[in-house]
């Protein structure tokens, strides 16, 4: 999917507790950044419905490593990210030089794909503290249980 300008695949799961509650509200997922910025005034205490997906990891797809990194860096807050790359690419001293640094600064986990197909870590990622729930989070959280619900 492409959120937030980068295409990037979400790997979440549905919170069975709050998506019931949510069924029974009658209230599904609300993709309208307006609307959920709203959720975060002080009137709208106790009137928001629970966050019914929990996002446990992101991965970008990319032929060059600075494509992948900058679709998966922005989804590092919201759970594990890993970038996957053409074998090919870890054999270049740019790759070396410059990527390796950049993805053990982020957190950001490497595999790489021969063209056989096999797929291979080569830089284990790492994963933070619980972030900030934002209207930002919020936000990507509602997106990701309207695709979540679209797929099942």
């Amino acid at each position: 999917m492409t959120l937030l300008g980068r295409k990037i695949v979400v790997c979440a799961e549905l919170v069975p507790e709050a998506h019931a509650e949510r069924l029974c509200l009658g209230c599904g997922p609300v993709p309208d950044r307006v609307a959920v910025s709203t959720w975060f005034w002080p009137e709208m205490a106790g009137r928001v419905p629970p966050q019914a997906v929990r996002i446990v990891g992101a991965f970008a797809v990319a032929r060059h490593w600075r494509t992948a990194l900058a679709s998966a860096v922005p989804f590092a807050r919201y759970g594990n990210v890993a970038m996957v790359l053409p074998s090919s690419a870890a054999l270049t001293r740019d790759y070396l030089a410059n990527c390796l640094p950049r993805v053990r600064r982020h957190g950001v986990a490497v595999l790489l794909a021969d063209p056989e197909g096999e797929v291979t870590l080569d830089v284990a990622g790492q994963r933070g503290g619980a972030p900030e729930q934002t209207s930002l989070s919020r936000w990507v959280h509602e997106v990701v249980y309207e695709k979540l619900l679209a797929t099942c």
